[in-house]
């Protein structure tokens, strides 16, 4: 996806646009009932106390988390 070029100065309506635009772009990725499918890039999850952990699973599914 192109935003395209955001003008020199703050211009409320071009940044209105390109927030819509990703949005609407964000929404069509990532809705419910669909697979997110992470391959050969690390998945992070943040714990209620902003602790990042790293997500991975090996040849037998067994998954496990590393603090980062």
């Amino acid at each position: 996806m192109i935003l395209g070029t955001p003008p020199n100065n703050y211009d409320r309506n071009w940044f209105s646009r390109a927030f819509d635009r990703l949005s609407i772009e964000l929404r069509n990725r990532y809705t419910t009932n669909q697979d997110i499918v992470v391959d050969g890039n690390r998945l992070v999850l943040v714990s209620p106390n902003k602790t990042k952990y790293k997500l991975t699973v090996d040849d037998a599914g067994v998954l496990s988390t590393t603090a980062l």
